[in-house]
């Protein structure tokens, strides 16, 4: 998706016999488990250990799950460790092996994304299926989540409905919010260059001396695999194995246009191969290229479902469009939506459940808060090199769906933080055991970004999922996934080499 659209605890008591007892039963289980995990807490606290523990369940299908939430200190910047301190925050979930392996560490994308949030939602079968092999760490990455400080930005965009946006008008409304939520973070005594990859993988190592474990498991999605490539590069005498799905190598936060292009082409083939949307959409490219002529001749003005006695009315132009179409293209979902909202467009069906989900995506953009700091503050000091610059450059004038990284890196001036020096963003040379898993119909992350990093690797394996885009369908869209991770984790090996997905249903 692009970077637009970015965008608790119960605990199972067990029964017993409580005819006689004076103190609630309740109370008494909670008395127990609060003095077993305070047992737990103080094994956890010998000398040297900088992690504090407490208790954390949550429910998940149906099941009430029993983890750790651990926090601990770190320097703002390594450089300075006598700086400013940041607290990091991580869900521990406890191995079911008698004989675990080194812990795994998940590594969220966006960046910015929650990993305690992942492991309780969608991707919450995998986390818990992988604790077969090791204890499962959903880390907050530094500014993220639980993690303090959070560097979420309060301000909102404010970008007025009812006028189109085109890319100079929403980048200079982006420009001026930005720079005020940079501003406040630096009036709270926050150095926001510190927020980047190489002081994210650092992390990785402060987490690794906190657990007290000689080697650490890394399991990356997106730019979790940044962060890991990153990891590897600095600290990977400590990394026992990885996994690493949905690959954004070191030099890939920039995202090339003919990957939306290549999607596109995809996209074509399968409404193809649908006899009933084939006749609907004979010339696929020629509907996109019609719908976004017209949204550039006669906006579109959709209005929304009323709130309260006040209509509202979205006012969709042609960049609006583009960033609707480019944020459908990173996965399963999207793609199976896209061929009848274009229809809808095309007929001028506003109406539409479609075109009305679509438009309050738009609205709630645009009213809504701006992206975390965090997430701004690492993007843009990522930057790109300067071939891969020039590279985009090429392609942004001869194709049609462009700026897929938007508001990055056009606000990045707003945000003041320096590039990170070139050797960051150079290829990763690495012997640590890595299995690498790719979609065909990742819209994000392409599997030539595997294979671009694959090759510097000595011990690498890889999955190629038929059928997935970006994102969860990297993870969940067959069961088969998870039971191949588990695999590669407690033997080093995987059998499968593809998996193959359901075939897309258009809706």
């Amino acid at each position: 998706m692009p970077k637009l659209a970015r965008v608790l605890p119960f605990v199972q008591f067990a029964a017993g016999a409580t005819r006689g007892l004076r103190t609630p039963p309740m109370l008494i289980c909670f008395a127990a488990y609060a003095s077993f995990w305070g047992a737990q807490s103080l094994a956890h606290s010998e000398p040297g250990s900088m992690v504090r523990y407490q208790p954390y369940f949550y429910e998940y299908a149906g099941q009430r799950v029993v983890g750790e939430l651990g926090r601990f200190e770190v320097p703002e910047r390594y450089d300075h460790p006598d700086g400013a301190k940041v607290t990091l925050a991580f869900l521990r979930l406890k191995s079911t092996s008698s004989t675990p392996g080194p812990p795994i560490v998940y590594l969220a994308g966006g960046p910015g994304g929650s990993a305690i949030h992942l492991a309780k939602g969608a991707r919450g079968a995998v986390f818990l299926k992988m604790r077969a092999a090791g204890d499962v760490i959903a880390l907050e990455q530094r500014g993220v989540g639980l993690s303090e400080p959070k560097l979420d930005c309060e301000e909102h965009l404010g970008f007025p409905l009812d006028q189109s946006a085109s890319l100079a008008t929403l980048r200079d409304a982006f420009e001026v919010k930005v720079r005020d939520c940079a501003a406040l973070w630096r009036s709270r005594g926050r150095d926001l260059s510190a927020y980047t990859v190489v002081e994210s993988a650092h992390d990785m190592e402060s987490l690794r001396r906190a657990l007290h474990v000689p080697k650490i498991r890394l399991w990356g999605s997106s730019y979790g695999t940044t962060l890991g490539l990153t990891v590897l590069r600095y600290h990977g005498e400590h990394v026992d194995r990885a996994i690493f799905a949905g690959v954004e190598g070191p030099d890939s936060t920039l995202k090339f246009p003919d990957t939306t292009k290549h999607q596109l082409e995809t996209l074509a083939t399968l409404i193809a191969a649908d006899p009933r949307l084939e006749q609907e959409i004979p010339d696929f490219k020629a509907l996109l290229q019609k719908v976004l002529q017209s949204a550039a001749s006669q906006v579109y003005r959709v209005p929304l479902a009323a709130n309260g006695d006040q209509a509202v009315v979205v006012t969709l132009g042609r960049f609006d469009l583009e960033q609707i179409v480019i944020g459908s293209l990173g996965d399963r979902e999207g793609l199976a939506s896209l061929p009848r909202l274009l229809l809808d467009f095309d007929h001028r069906n506003l109406s539409s459940s479609r075109v009305q989900e679509a438009a309050k995506e738009i609205a709630g953009q645009r009213s809504g808060p701006v992206d975390s700091m965090m997430s701004l503050a690492t993007d843009c000091s990522s930057g790109a090199s300067a071939e891969r610059l020039a590279e985009i450059d090429r392609q942004t004038k001869i194709d049609l769906l462009t700026h897929i990284d938007f508001p990055i890196p056009d606000i990045c001036p707003a945000v003041g933080v320096p590039t990170l020096p070139a050797k960051d963003r150079m290829p990763v040379h690495s012997a640590v055991p890595t299995l690498f898993m790719s979609g065909t119909l990742d819209g994000r992350t392409p599997r030539r970004n595997e294979e671009e990093v694959r090759r510097y690797f000595t011990h690498a394996q890889s999955i190629l999922i038929e059928g997935a885009g970006h994102g969860d369908d990297l993870f969940v869209s067959s069961p088969a996934i998870g039971d191949a991770m588990v695999e590669y984790m407690l033997t080093g090996n995987v059998k499968a080499k593809v998996i193959q997905d359901p075939p897309l249903r258009f809706r």
